[in-house]
């Protein structure tokens, strides 16, 4: 920066001034400084480079600021600079509302008034200091109301117009201006807008004032930078001058027959108008019962068919009057708009495209039109390819809002809305820069980005265990996320450095920008030296590792104050290492570590080595023998730093002092008196921190054998291996032998030797090598005490060990059969068992249940005596103690059981009841026990059953019933008798459980549970049976076999679909009753069904998808919808686009508008948006055509070329994909056709037809094939070939030729004279003055609306000046566009009607047309001609309705036109060429006409009146007659005095004042009319002389540049 002076901070220089502008402002004011304002030391230039520099800036109060500063020192960049903030010379302090980050960033949270003024940023660094340019801080303001309002103001018609408004703003605010209430257009007035000092001023300037511009006006003003605030000035009143205007035109009306119906119709102007109506007759509607007549409004009622017209509003006052037309459909029938398809929301990103589709039904039947809620539909980039479809292409921002369809009839009218919602991926306006900051410091990451819907902010940090961190986040100790989005981190720690990823994300995509914080301070130690403990002469290693930002430079270390080098004992590493060799109790002490870089030095780190001796040891004396009874002393001597700790062992374990042991002071061992036990290997082990040492001896006897296996019993398992162990020790290896023994230890037999016989104890014993007793497959007689003997030379000992034998439970005796009457005191029953160990004895029930002994009817008692068992009974019963007790004896090796059968004397017990059921009978029995064995009888319903047909009983006393169905039905009772009573049992199917409830229902589940039914039989409920249906369905099914008493899950059921639930219960006989149904329950929704039937079909470049529905779509109709996924294959989809379809019947869906000639993939899947869920997609590719080709041949031209030939041209097309023309040809008469002629060049513009028959009338046409298809074919043209005439031909047709010929040239002479007559009366005319206009476009035709037909109104295309009341009106069609296939151009512009021209008889022959002299045609009467149909424009819907059928083209006889240096005047008559019909009164009394002037363009002579010679060779356009003449005189003589009066003061008011409307947007289709630069030269074309009879066609010479006059 430069060398600004210093000045003082005190106050401002005189450069500085506050300027204070009061108008209607609480408090506005603008501050402007001068460079010394902002307090610059004096001389301050470096080399400091400014990155980041802060700019002026606006921002409203209370609003956060942030203003970057960063730099870099030019000559060191690795310097980091420190940034300081100044305002008036002075340093920003951080407080509450601002604060400095050390990166240069200056934060002010919430801007205040005082906030405002100049700052600067300093950045320091390696001796330099800088400062960048002053930066202004200002706030925005906007006045509370306008410094200036617009005047109201009344104003002539046609005079020009302008208003003004002013308000103060900070930034120049954004003005617009309203006509009562509604938006100015720009292209309707001239708006202005800009900023003076303080205040932002706007005009208003309208060049001529029309009808439209009068009302009241209003200025808006907003802030850019203060949202929701807008400032409305006050309003001004455009008062009109002059004739009539409407400010409300009457509207088309449509009403039913009976109803009634109203025009309404207000006017502008001054002074007021009065109004008259006046029906489709011009005749003045009185007011009457059927009509209710107001100034401003016309009420019809009982409307009647013939009430059917035009009703014209006609306003008067002094300067003139003013008409406008509305027309009257009156409908036999009604019906009200009803939408069939209403429009659904779309979802698109930015730059896509989408179609809206909307059709409704009614009578009359409705139009659509579209409108957009709050706002305007896009121009440009929409249209309707077909009505009702509203197509948006290349979907900005600005069009997401709610789009309206309108259907209306003119009796009803209603509208549907759907929402365009407008997404777009998320970009970067501020991304996260890469910082260095000192440890302890702050940082500011900014990041901002847009999108919509708007994106969410999130962070990634080096930290991992934050997480993502969202916008705005908690705030941690040292790190948020500020609710803008930035990152701020408020004490930097080494933690923190690493990358910071900052993500932006919303429903469209995700974007992410990254940004590096270095963090520098001091190294830091990572690994720190630990103490160590070293035994001298070994090698010690102290690791000290350090790392930092900046790197670490050095490590050192000190020992004591010595700083340590490499040498022969230490070596100091790169790695900050420290190696001590061979260390000695020199080096014994502390080494201090630190690490160094270029921010300064570590703390210092420490560790402490300790250096030890091992210890050595003596032992004396070494390897004596000594005889028991001896004393023996062993001496230990050590040494060692630190002092050894000395120990005993013997044999390897800590010595345990005996009687006759002793440890003296000096740690000698004496043995008192030597025992065996004392013998051993004794050592003598010392201890310290350096390790152990140790010396052994030996203190020997003479050798005796010594058992040293432990001793104790064996027990073994039958038929296992037994083994019995014996292992002896001595110097002198003992031999072992075994032998049978008593408890005494008498030795008995040896065995092991294989000596033994079969059938002994142990005969089957062997030795093993170590000397123990193996005995195999033991046997309940190998039990018993045996005996080990070693024996060595020196003497012998011996052990005694016992083997027990473990064998299965066995019972070895039991009762056999007890019998006793019920009642008796007690039963006792006996078991007797064997077995090792002992068995356990339980007893069991003839139930089969365990016996308790001590349960609470205390009739059990069990004794168990050694091996005895014993069950008392007390008292025995029948029913439970009839039959088969058990006795079960178990231990580990096996179990046994033994019965005891119990008879017991009673009334019979019935034990259970049974039903077989085979395939058609079904056995029944009842079980009993009980003494004497009862007899068993039948019974079925109160009957024996063995009287009963188709019932018997077996011997067994079983029941067989032979009819199933029979069985089922009834009630069966058995009855059981012995002499000591009867009992019996029911058996019968079961009755109703109770009405299911319903539990938890999922999509395909439902919980149920019932009360089970009540008893009813003694055959128990063995399973349930539930029975469901499916309503939708009308289907049924049961679900069997459930187990469970109370309920069940039914699984596997329809979703979303009605059921209800019977259950039944079913036992041994069969099913019961089903129970009343459940409450009617739906399942929920489900995942629909994936379609079938998917297929794809390439139509042009659109693809027609089409499917068949899900089998089973598991939810509401209205819940499902179809998401069609497409776009081109690519490696990712996320480009793809999602079209989502309702479920309405239709499966199918045309994808228009692709990229041609491209592979497309496409995705079909069957979403629940009630569930959030969809089916499997099913997934299909395809190649895309071309666009079938819509647009016809143009200029396409057939002549004939000889007698055989035609030759056919056209101009060129310039198509992708193009493949061929096709020219098309026939014989118009016999319709005779012939193949089509293929031209591949796409260049070539001719081609000749050759072969044909002379004289013949041919039919050609032409079209072009692309890719995509075949083109539309052009119009028919007829052409004849010529005539070939021989020269014999002539010579026999010579007298013949002779008679035309004479017959001709009389006519010529009649032509001559008459043509002669003709330009004489031409000559005598005088000639009409006419004025040039530049309002006139010599391509519009002109209208008056009262005899034009359509819907809509405007004030530019419906008003009729009264002045011009001579009108021609024109006979106006359409040609049908025979190619036009709506199924194909769903997504194109092409149109089922064109616009044409038809040919005009005779147009190519006659003289120049005259314009007759209004006075010398008083005598003359002509006859009135029927005149040709131009254009005819027809319903598409009803192509025999003509729309428009007649359209008045111009308010006066044109003038005279200069074309191509040719004079034409038109006259207001008819002739036989022309499609003009003017009636009589069309020139006023004063023989001038009051047609509009128009510019002669390309001319710099500013106005002139058209006019000049008539050239001869000019196209005869019109011809007068006499008697035309005459008929004309005598209607204008009618009119003549009526009308006098009102033209003079309309000529002097509205000269050049006239209204138009193109003949292209008249009809809203394109057209074959189109506008060609503005010329008063234009070429009118020619008919040539074969086209002239091609009537029906379209002629030659008019084409796209065709004009009606």
């Amino acid at each position: 920066m430069k060398d600004p002076s210093w000045t003082s901070t005190s106050q401002y220089s005189p450069a500085a001034m506050v300027l204070f502008k009061f108008s209607r402002l609480p408090a506005l004011f603008l501050v402007f400084y001068s460079l010394s304002d902002v307090g610059l030391p004096p001389g301050v230039a470096g080399l400091i480079q400014f990155l980041q520099e802060p700019s002026s800036v606006t921002v409203p109060l209370a609003q956060p600021l942030w203003w970057h500063c960063s730099g870099r020192l030019v000559e060191a960049s690795d310097v980091t600079l420190s940034y300081t903030w100044l305002r008036g010379g002075n340093p920003l302090d951080s407080n509450s509302n601002t604060e400095t980050f050390p990166n240069g960033t200056l934060h002010i949270r919430a801007v205040g008034a005082d906030d405002a003024g100049p700052y600067l940023c300093r950045a320091q660094g390696g001796g330099e200091i800088d400062y960048t340019d002053a930066a202004i801080l200002s706030i925005a303001t906007l006045g509370s109301s306008f410094a200036l309002d617009p005047i109201s103001r009344s104003i002539t018609l046609g005079n020009p117009l302008s208003l003004e408004c002013s308000i103060v703003s900070n930034p120049t605010a954004t003005v617009s201006w309203q006509r009562n209430g509604s938006p100015v257009q720009e292209s309707d007035a001239i708006i202005a807008t800009g900023a003076v000092d303080t205040e932002t001023r706007s005009s208003l300037h309208v060049a001529s004032v029309d009808h439209q511009h009068g009302g009241q006006y209003r200025c808006l003003a907003t802030n850019e930078l203060l949202d929701g605030q807008t400032r409305f000035s006050e309003p001004a009143t455009v008062t009109l001058i002059g004739r009539p205007g409407f400010s409300t035109p009457p509207s088309p009306q449509v009403a039913v027959v009976g109803s009634s119906v109203t025009f309404q119709c207000s006017t502008t102007g001054s002074p007021m108008a009065t109004i008259a109506w006046l029906d489709a007759d011009d005749a003045v509607i009185q007011d009457s019962q059927h009509f209710l007549v107001s100034p401003g409004s016309l009420r019809i009622n009982d409307v009647q068919l013939k009430d059917s017209g035009y009703y014209t509003c006609r306003a008067t006052n002094e300067y003139g009057e003013n008409t406008a037309s509305a027309l009257l459909t009156v409908a036999a029938s009604y019906r009200p708009v009803a939408f069939t398809q209403p429009p659904m929301d779309q979802t698109v990103e930015v730059g896509g495209r989408v179609i809206f589709a909307c059709e409704a039904d009614g009578v009359p039947p409705p139009t659509i039109t579209w409108t957009k809620d709050g706002g305007s539909i896009a121009v440009g980039r929409t249209d309707e390819p077909v009505p009702g479809r509203l197509r948006i292409t290349d979907v900005q921002t600005p069009d997401s809002g709610f789009y309206v369809c309108t259907a209306t009839n003119g009796l009803s009218t209603d509208s549907q809305t759907a929402q365009l919602i407008i997404q777009e991926q998320p970009h970067f306006t501020t991304v996260p820069e890469a910082t260095t900051v000192l440890v302890d410091e702050a940082v500011l990451l900014n990041c901002l980005a847009e999108g919509r819907p708007e994106p969410e902010i999130s962070w990634t940090t080096p930290l991992t265990a934050l997480g993502i961190l969202q916008m705005p986040s908690q705030p941690t100790p040292t790190l948020e996320v500020a609710s803008n989005g930035s990152l701020i981190l408020s004490t930097v720690r080494r933690e923190h450095a690493g990358i910071y990823t900052c993500t932006a994300s919303n429903t469209v995509g995700i974007v992410s920008t990254e940004a590096r914080v270095t963090v520098h301070g001091p190294p830091v130690i990572t690994r720190t030296p630990s103490d160590v403990t070293a035994i001298e002469g070994a090698v010690v290693m102290l690791s000290c590792r350090a790392t930092g930002v900046p790197a670490v430079q050095s490590i050192t270390w000190t020992f004591g104050s010595e700083l340590l080098e490499t040498s022969l004992r230490y070596e100091v590493f790169d790695n900050g290492d420290l190696r001590i060799v061979n260390i000695g109790e020199a080096q014994e002490g502390t080494y201090t570590c630190q690490a160094v870089n270029a921010v300064g030095p570590s703390p210092t780190v420490s560790a402490h080595v300790t250096v030890h001796v091992s210890p050595a040891v003596e032992v004396r004396p070494v390897g004596l023998t000594y005889d028991l009874g001896s004393n023996v002393t062993l001496f230990c001597e050590a040494t060692g730093d630190p002092t050894p700790v000395l120990e005993w062992l013997k044999d390897g374990m800590s010595l345990v002092l005996a009687d006759n042991v002793v440890v003296l002071t000096n740690f000698s061992l004496v043995i008192v008196g030597l025992e065996r036990d004392n013998t051993g290997s004794y050592q003598c082990m010392a201890t310290n921190d350096a390790g152990v040492a140790q010396a052994s001896t030996t203190v020997m006897t003479p050798d005796i054998p010594e058992i040293i296996s432990t001793d104790g019993n064996v027990t073994v398992n039958q038929t296992q291996v037994g083994v019995l162990p014996c292992r002896a020790h001595a110097r002198e290896r003992p031999s072992i032998l075994w032998y049978l023994s008593d408890p005494m230890g008498v030795r008995g037999d040896g065995i092991g030797r294989g000596e033994n016989l079969p059938g002994t104890r142990g005969y089957q014993s062997s030795i093993t090598e170590e000397g123990d007793l193996v005995i195999g497959a033991v046997s309940t007689e190998d039990k018993g005490w045996y005996l080990c003997r070693a024996t060595n030379s020196v003497g012998s000992v011996t052990q005694l060990i016992y083997m027990s034998v473990n064998y299965p439970a066995l019972i070895e005796s039991t009762n056999v059969r007890l019998t006793g009457s019920g009642g008796s005191s007690r039963a006792i029953l006996t078991c007797e068992v064997d077995g090792h160990p002992l068995p356990s004895v339980t007893w069991y029930l003839p139930s089969g249940e365990p016996v308790v002994p001590t349960d609470d009817s205390g009739r059990y008692f069990i004794n168990h005596i050694n091996a005895s068992s014993f069950l008392v009974v007390n008292p025995p019963e029948v029913r439970l103690h009839d039959g088969d007790f058990r006795c079960e004896a178990e231990n580990i090796l096996g179990s046994d059981v033994a019965a005891i059968t119990v008879t017991i004397q009673g009334i019979p017990v019935i034990v259970s009841v049974s039903a077989d059921v085979s395939t058609s009978s079904v056995m029944l029995r009842c079980f009993s026990k009980g003494a004497p064995t009862p007899q068993i009888s039948w019974a079925r319903d109160g009957s024996f059953a063995n009287l009963i047909p188709g019932h018997s009983v077996l011997v067994d006393g079983a029941l067989i019933v032979s009819d199933f169905g029979a069985a089922l039905r009834g009630r069966y009772v058995c009855h059981l008798q012995n002499r000591h009573g009867v009992v019996s049992a029911a058996l019968q199917a079961p009755s109703r459980p109770s009405r299911p409830e319903v539990g938890a229902i999922t999509s395909r589940d439902v919980k149920l549970s019932w009360d089970p039914p009540v008893p009813n039989s003694n055959l128990s409920v063995d399973s349930y049976e539930v029975r469901y249906w499916q309503l939708w369905m009308n289907t049924s099914a049961v679900r069997t076999g459930i187990r469970e008493t109370t309920g069940v899950t039914l699984q596997g059921l329809s979703p979303y679909t009605p059921h209800q639930f019977e259950v039944r219960a079913r036992n041994g006989l069969g099913a019961g009753d089903f129970s009343d149904p459940s409450v009617m329950i739906f399942t929920s929704e489900d995942v629909p069904d994936a379609v079938g039937g998917f297929t794809l079909k390439s139509v042009g470049n659109s693809i027609l998808v089409s499917w068949d529905e899900p089998v089973a779509l598991h939810g509401n109709r209205e819940h499902i919808v179809y998401d069609l996924v497409y776009g081109p294959i690519t490696e990712s989809t996320s480009g793809h686009v999602t079209f989502t379809k309702a479920h309405d019947g239709i499966a199918l869906q045309l994808l228009p508008d692709l990229e041609p000639a491209t592979e497309y993939q496409v995705a079909l899947r069957v979403r629940n948006t009630f569930l959030g869920a969809w089916s499997n997609e099913v997934i299909g590719q395809i190649q895309t055509g071309y666009p079938a080709p819509v647009s016809v041949l143009r200029n396409v031209r057939a002549v004939s070329n000889s007698s055989d030939s035609i030759v056919v041209t056209w101009k060129a097309v310039s198509v992708a994909a193009f493949i061929r023309y096709i020219i098309s040809y026939r014989e118009s008469a016999s319709g005779s056709s012939f193949p089509d002629i293929s031209v591949n060049d796409t260049g070539a513009m001719q081609h000749i037809i050759t072969g044909l028959a002379p004289g013949t009338a041919y039919a050609v046409r032409m079209s072009y094939e692309t890719e995509g298809g075949i083109a539309p074919y052009s119009p028919e043209f007829i052409v004849r070939t010529d005539e070939d005439l021989s020269v014999s031909q002539q010579a026999q047709r010579g007298p013949i030729g002779f008679i035309v010929g004479g017959i001709f040239g009389v006519l010529v002479l009649i032509l001559v004279a008459l043509l002669m007559a003709l330009i004489y009366v031409r000559c005598r005319r005088t000639k009409d003055k006419f004025e040039p206009s530049p309002a006139f476009d010599p391509d519009s035709l002109w209208i008056n609306r009262r005899f034009s037909y359509g819907d809509t109104i405007s004030l530019d295309s419906t008003v009729d000046d009264g002045s011009f009341v001579k009108k021609g009106s024109y006979e106006v069609s359409a040609v049908v566009n025979r190619n036009y296939e709506p199924s194909d151009t769903l997504a194109s512009n092409d149109s089922e009607y064109d616009l044409a021209a038809r040919d005009v008889a005779g147009a190519s022959g006659g003289g120049p047309a005259a314009a007759a002299n209004p006075g010398k045609q008083a005598g003359g009467r002509r006859k009135k001609r029927k005149s040709n149909d131009d254009v005819i424009y027809k319903d598409p819907l009803n192509p025999e309705v003509v729309l428009v059928k007649k359209a008045v083209l111009g308010d006066e006889s044109p003038p005279k036109i200069l074309l191509n240096d040719h004079e034409i005047s038109f006259e207001d008559d008819h002739t036989a060429n022309s499609t003009a019909e003017l009636i009589a009164s069309d020139l006023d009394t004063s023989g001038h006409s009051a047609f509009p002037t128009f510019p002669d363009a390309g001319h710099d002579q500013g106005r002139r009146t058209v006019g000049g010679p008539i050239r001869d060779d000019y196209p005869v356009l019109k011809e007068n007659t006499r008697q035309e003449k005459l008929n004309k005189k005598a209607r204008r003589e009618r009119k003549r005095q009526e009308n006098a009066d009102q033209q003079l003061r309309d000529r002097e008011f509205d000269s050049g004042y006239q209204k138009k409307a193109s003949v292209a947007g008249m009809f809203n289709v394109k057209g074959v009319f189109s506008r060609r630069k503005a010329s008063v030269e234009v070429d009118i074309p020619r008919l040539e002389a074969n086209e002239a009879d091609n009537s029906g066609t379209r002629s030659p010479g008019l084409g796209d540049s065709a004009v009606l006059y």
